[in-house]
């Protein structure tokens, strides 16, 4: 996520450190790399607080938002990461997710291919190809439930992360006196 912001990388870094400070936000400089830090860094912030923003942002799987700021001919252009830190459960319960629709699946499949093939007089027969299709369909159904869900997570925490640069947005150019200067 980036923004360009009609003001100077000095009033950007200090507009970001008062918006991070801010109880909305309560996030907290764990640290700066670059010897340029309103200029040329990566600013590590840690969430801190028990907000809707932490919620939001903590819910998707973030624990620390990353800020760069590079001076432009106009300004500044914030840019704003936050890294994922549990793939791994994520990836977990989408398997697992998908593994049991796919348990489910084949059960419905099963009780489906049992009930026609008694019905046809034929035995187990088909009981196997309702019972994998089943599988196989439950097995989607899962995945793309877990799927949407965790699309949706994300779109709230970048949500998150906008209202946050907006809010550096109006503190930086609030700074900004009317000369532009």
């Amino acid at each position: 996520l980036e923004q360009p912001i009609a003001a100077p990388p000095d009033r950007v870094y200090a507009a970001l450190r008062t918006i991070a400070n801010q109880p909305a936000f309560a996030m907290v400089l764990e640290s700066a790399v670059g010897d340029d830090v309103p200029h040329d860094s990566v600013l590590t912030f840690r969430l801190s607080g028990d907000s809707k923003f932490h919620s939001e942002l903590d819910f998707a799987d973030a624990r620390v938002v990353l800020a760069t700021m590079r001076p432009t001919a106009a300004g500044t252009l914030l840019r704003l990461r936050a890294p994922l830190f549990r793939r791994g459960v994520n990836l977990g319960l989408s398997v697992g997710l998908s593994g049991f629709g796919g348990v489910a699946g084949w059960g419905a499949g099963a009780g489906v291919g049992g009930a026609l093939a008694g019905m046809a007089g034929l035995g187990a027969t088909l009981l196997f190809v309702p019972a994998a299709l089943g599988a196989v369909a439950g097995g989607t159904v899962g995945l793309i439930g877990y799927r949407s869900l965790y699309n949706g997570v994300a779109r709230g925490g970048t949500r998150a992360l906008q209202r946050f640069i907006g809010a550096v947005e109006l503190e930086a150019r609030s700074a900004t006196p009317p000369d532009g200067g």
